[in-house]
């Protein structure tokens, strides 16, 4: 790959991390943090640019947070540079250098503009955009960034804080308005997430592409059990991407804060409510939330909205003249033809009533002749 073999050929380029150097700070940076006395200038040093963060089994480099910060930027590894890079470039709608750094900086910590310039030479949609000529197919294809095209489907272990009989949370993701559907599992289990998926492609519609934190044996027997309830899917499976990991770990920590907030352990009551949450909060990415870039309007109740405004607000809509049914008025012979025809019918149905009242006995109410007023009967009485 282009990409890293120019970062492999600019010696101590501190921005470059192999997978054998990125294991070796993470253990340094380890040792460091468990020293409590002694520490050496380069312990120090070392502490001052990065910290480790224990994610599903994994360590991650990060940059040490400050105060009360809570947004976590990551280091990258050379092997995930491109996955980071075509996601984002694509969520951009091939979003040129400044868009894609603009994005970036805000969850990675070194990626530069030279490595963003490298993978746009790579891209065969913007090279023939700029350069009018055809180029070479890329190394990896790219993705549709049609609606539900491609999703991603991760499971974050909460056994060490189950609910009653709850101890996974699956994460549902749209990968291009970034929406997000949270499920509370019992287990693992291929046939359980396959039944939630089944309830989530029947009402989002199943995408093309899929991809998941839980490796190919396990995705190939899902799809294979997916197809049990619905012969005629097609999806593929694709490469988990590395950089999905801050999102788990962003909903990881608001259930943690929900659990705490509410003083609760029954984390699986507060799922929707936090999904809710997640989908309406600002994503820079897409520069609008996911509910807005998933329904083209905001959302109009939230979790923040006083009950009181919530329905003077959809009163309001409800009577807006542009919300309710439309007639048009009438003009001035359609007005008084109106008029002479109500008189009409009025009068032709008063009519009616006095011609049933003229054959009708004044004395004892039955039947008379016709222009009678008084019946045979009582007229002989």
């Amino acid at each position: 790959m282009k990409l890293k073999e120019d970062r492999n050929s600019v010696h101590l380029n501190s921005a470059c991390f192999s997978k054998r150097k990125y294991d070796e700070v993470i253990e340094k940076v380890t040792r460091a943090k468990q020293k409590v006395r002694n520490k050496l200038p380069s312990d120090y040093h070392l502490l001052k640019k990065y910290d480790v963060l224990q994610t599903e089994g994994s360590k991650r480099l990060i940059l040490p947070l400050k105060g009360l910060e809570s947004n976590i930027i990551y280091y990258v590894q050379d092997d995930e540079l491109f996955d980071i890079l075509l996601e984002t470039h694509l969520s951009l709608d091939h979003g040129g250098r400044d868009k894609m750094m603009k994005v970036l900086k805000q969850t990675y910590k070194n990626i530069t503009y030279k490595d963003i310039m490298i993978f746009l030479n790579l891209c065969k949609y913007c090279m023939k955009k700029h350069k009018r000529e055809k180029k070479e197919v890329l190394e990896k294809p790219t993705c549709s960034n049609e609606l539900n095209s491609v999703c991603q489907l991760d499971l974050i272990d909460f056994q060490s804080h189950p609910d009653n009989e709850f101890k996974f949370i699956m994460v549902y993701q749209e990968k291009w308005t970034k929406f997000c559907i949270l499920k509370p599992l019992k287990s693992n289990q291929v046939d359980e997430v396959a039944n939630n998926l089944i309830d989530i492609f029947t009402t989002m519609g199943a995408p093309v592409l899929l991809q998941s934190n839980k490796g190919n044996e396990f995705v190939n027997a899902l799809i294979d059990n997916l197809k049990v309830f619905w012969s005629t899917l097609q999806i593929t499976h694709v490469k988990y991407e590395q950089n999905t990991v801050s999102t788990n770990q962003e909903i990881e920590n608001m259930v943690t804060t929900w659990m705490r907030n509410n003083l609760t352990s029954k984390w699986s009551e507060g799922l929707r409510f936090i999904q809710l949450k997640k989908n309406t909060t600002f994503h820079p990415a897409i520069n609008k939330s996911p509910y807005e870039a998933l329904f083209k309007r905001s959302l109009k109740v939230d979790l923040n909205t006083p009950k009181s405004t919530q329905v003077e607000d959809i009163e309001k809509d409800f009577t807006k003249p542009e919300t309710m049914w439309k007639t048009e008025p009438l003009d001035q012979d359609e007005y008084e033809e109106y008029n002479t025809n109500s008189e009409q019918i009025e009068e032709d149905g008063m009519m009616e009533i006095y011609k049933e009242e003229d054959n009708i006995c004044q004395i004892c109410g039955n039947d008379t002749d016709q222009n009678e007023t008084i019946c045979s009967m009582c007229e002989e009485n």
